[in-house]
């Protein structure tokens, strides 16, 4: 219980300061893997990080539905590397995190993400209008699935 809630608790802070959870559960399913290799003797860690994971895909999934997610990242991942200038891998992905995270009651998590992705000095206007268009199809699916 006690990694459970320090994996909330870590989770809230690096969203609201810009790092989507899909950031921190890349670094669990590392973490995991090395533990299940080398500490079998662990289980009750391995199933607390393997509960947080499946928290975090059964939250995706309720916000954006399985296949809607996946086509909407992959047509936007698409968009993303036809862009001048710039870029960031899995931006689309990275915007979709911190997009559930906002959902999920953390506040700011979007907003920290949003204000340096558009960041004119940092990326192309194609790359900046390709975020707000990605944004604003999360909100549409969003409608859809309430």
């Amino acid at each position: 219980m006690a990694v459970t809630k320090a994996l909330h608790w870590l989770r809230t802070i690096l969203a609201s300061r810009g790092i989507p959870t899909i950031v921190l559960e890349f670094h669990l399913e590392e973490i995991l893997a090395a533990i299940s290799e080398d500490v079998t003797d662990q289980p009750a860690m391995q199933n607390q990080f393997g509960r947080f994971l499946a928290d975090r895909e059964a939250e995706r999934a309720r916000h954006l539905g399985a296949e809607n997610r996946s086509r909407l990242i992959e047509m936007f991942e698409q968009r993303f590397r036809a862009c001048t200038g710039f870029r960031i891998e899995a931006a689309a992905e990275l915007i979709a995190s911190a997009w559930v995270d906002e959902q999920c009651g953390i506040p700011g998590a979007l907003a920290a993400l949003r204000d340096w992705l558009t960041d004119a000095r940092r990326f192309s206007a194609d790359w900046i209008a390709t975020v707000h268009e990605l944004l604003a199809e999360l909100d549409a699916a969003q409608g859809q699935s309430t």
